[in-house]
């Protein structure tokens, strides 16, 4: 399950706050007895910060880092290969 946001003015805390809230959300309500890998991606770098939080909430992240696409490594393997 991936939920895509957009960093806007370079300010992360929205875009990573939504989607920690709505990749919960769905896996409560559609995915709720079912394994699910959550994913968010951004369209730019959020900081090491926010990548840690989201990592130990069980959250794999990718993010547009020009000219490619940069993320967590299960987030690179699974969707980046």
């Amino acid at each position: 399950m991936i939920e895509v946001k957009v960093v806007r003015n370079g300010d992360a805390r929205a875009a990573v706050r939504e989607a920690i809230g709505q990749l919960f959300e769905y896996r409560y309500f559609l995915r709720r007895d079912q394994p699910v890998t959550l994913t968010a991606a951004f369209s730019e770098p959020v900081g090491d910060a926010y990548v840690q939080l989201l990592q130990e909430l069980g959250i794999e992240a990718i993010w547009k880092s020009r000219p490619r696409w940069e993320g967590t490594p299960d987030a690179r393997f699974n969707l980046l290969a």
